[in-house]
């Protein structure tokens, strides 16, 4: 058996003993140093009854409480402690506490504790408990939200925000939206979310690489004369075009930008070359500030074309480099006799890396491949047959490869529902708008489409738009509302009337055939032909009906 003043092996178990509620700090102290180790290979019979002479077996949770009592009884500086709390208040009070204690305030020690904080990436944090106030907040927003589920959360928050203290005008608020459903969407808000996403990747966060990605040959591209400007005439894509060109000509007057910009019908692009070309004469003498673009747009085409010339440099110089690459590695290809055929258009210089081949190894080149997948998914198809006519078919893997992310998605959400739709599923409904599939919940009334491009909710059993608190019985199918209005429109024409001389339309309420229209013509209701007198109505017993 091994000694207290041995040092124990890692196999050996190592026994405590608990000081008395009584003990001192001192006693404490002593007792840790005599720790008492066991002999594994010791019997039961000398092991247990020696445990027995001791009143616990101290565990790992009994050596923090152990810490907590030593902590109790060490002495805490406080002009440690409160500095420390104001300059860290999201660490917990008790770890500040812990490394204070034992300390005084003397010089250097506050910026040591302070980097001991910082230094310590994992340290415990405040836990702060909602005030009550706040869980009221939480969960009247939460109810808010269940009762429009298909609004913007945004729209909700705001509203909320600025009329949860007055609960009559909230109620009111409540009551409107509930009447005439004229609220933000929540694909309105998720185009938003996507919309903020995609702005980055042409601001913030751009990259030539995703940029080519989009729109592998952006020189031919925005070169095209044909092409349209990426300026839709909205107020929001001027304002943000004219705030682009103001920041990127800074010494030319924003009289000329305005209508440099009309001139080009608001193409973004032969705008900025044109105003390269301004006369020097006609600068401004001094450089305007730099103006503040807007934070979201939604017009995507124009945030390229943008980016496209803050960045062209750069692309033109990848896109050269990458010439040079490709060139390089043909070359290299070629003399070691790697270049394949295509058996679709018979090219017989493709670079291994721009061939595709069938499930049966058909091979072909990517253009061959990426054009007649999507003429084939423009004619509905699902299935993208090999192109030499054998029994494959190219698999979801290599169309990735050769499609653009956009086509890829919409052929792979297509499958997808189409594969849902054929396992047989029961419950399992589809959008009456879009090919969104799921299987609500039975006691649900109403299906709620969770496309992000569709959010349109309908009724399970007519599968028209969402009609509640109306039964599918009262609602008017659209082509009974056709019928109607079609018949009621007809009507209202055969009594409605125009005046010969000032064009105005009236009805007759009652009275004669006589009308006196307020310009002062007079006319016949019957006939429609101007009138002076009664001459031209018949009297009584007389027979004239023209």
């Amino acid at each position: 058996m091994s000694t207290p003043g041995n040092i124990p092996s890692a196999n050996v178990p190592v026994r405590r003993t608990m000081p008395s509620a009584t003990a001192t700090t001192d006693d404490i102290i002593v007792m840790a140093d005599n720790i008492q180790v066991c002999d594994t290979t010791a019997s039961q019979d000398t092991v247990l009854p020696d445990l027995a002479k001791h009143d616990k077996v101290a565990l790992p949770s009994d050596i923090e409480d152990v810490h907590e009592r030593l902590d109790e009884e060490t002495t805490l500086d406080n002009t440690l402690v409160c500095p420390l709390m104001e300059i860290f208040p999201q660490v917990c009070p008790k770890f500040i506490e812990r490394i204070c204690r034992g300390k005084t305030n003397k010089p250097g020690v506050l910026d040591s504790l302070i980097t001991v904080i910082l230094e310590q990436q994992n340290y415990p944090k405040q836990q702060k408990e909602p005030s009550p106030e706040e869980k009221m907040y939480a969960e009247e927003l939460a109810m808010l939200k269940e009762i429009f589920p298909d609004a913007d959360p945004s729209y909700l928050q705001v509203h909320y925000d600025r009329l949860s203290h007055k609960p009559n005008e909230l109620k009111i608020f409540i009551s409107d939206l509930l009447e005439t459903k004229k609220y933000p969407t929540m694909k309105d808000y998720l185009r938003k979310q996507q919309i903020s996403a995609q702005q980055k990747q042409y601001t913030t966060d751009f990259k030539v690489e995703n940029f080519l990605d989009v729109i592998p040959d952006p020189i031919a591209y925005f070169e095209d004369p044909k092409r349209k400007g990426a300026i839709i005439v909205d107020s929001e894509s001027v304002h943000y075009a004219i705030c682009f060109l103001q920041n990127q000509f800074s010494r030319v007057s924003l009289r000329i930008i305005r209508r440099i910009v009309k001139k080009h019908k608001h193409n973004c692009l032969a705008a900025y070359k044109e105003l390269q070309k301004v006369n020097p004469k006609t600068y401004r003498k001094s450089k305007r500030g730099t103006r503040t673009m807007p934070e979201v747009i939604q017009n995507i085409p124009l945030l390229q074309e943008i980016a496209f010339i803050e960045h062209r440099d750069e692309i033109e110089e990848y896109l050269k480099l990458r010439k040079v690459q490709e060139a390089e590695e043909k070359l290299e290809a070629k003399e070691a006799g790697l270049l394949q055929t295509c058996s679709c258009c018979y090219d017989d210089e493709v670079m291994p890396t721009d061939i595709y081949e069938c499930e049966n190894g058909c091979v072909f080149c990517k253009d061959c491949v990426r054009i007649c997948a999507e003429i084939a998914f423009g004619e509905g198809k699902l299935d993208f047959a090999c192109l030499n006519n054998c029994t494959s078919h190219f698999n979801l893997q290599t169309l990735q490869a050769v499609l653009n992310p956009k086509m890829f998605s919409k052929i792979a959400l297509k499958k997808q529902v189409e594969e849902v739709k054929a396992a047989g599923i029961e419950d399992l409904e589809t959008c009456p708008f879009c090919d969104f599939v799921t299987i609500p919940a039975e006691e649900d009334k109403l299906f709620r489409c969770l496309n992000p491009e569709c959010m349109k909710e309908s009724c399970r059993l007519c599968k028209e738009p969402s009609h509640v608190p109306l039964r599918c019985e009262e609602v008017e199918k659209e082509d009974n509302i056709k019928v109607r209005t079609y018949i009621e429109d007809k009507m209202t024409e055969a009594l409605v009337r125009k005046c010969y001389n000032c064009g105005i339309k009236f009805i007759k309420a009652d009275g004669c055939n006589k009308m006196t229209c307020s310009c002062g013509a007079l006319m016949c209701y019957v006939c429609n032909q101007p009138v002076r007198d009664y001459k031209h109505f018949n009297g009584p017993g007389e027979d004239r009906f023209d």
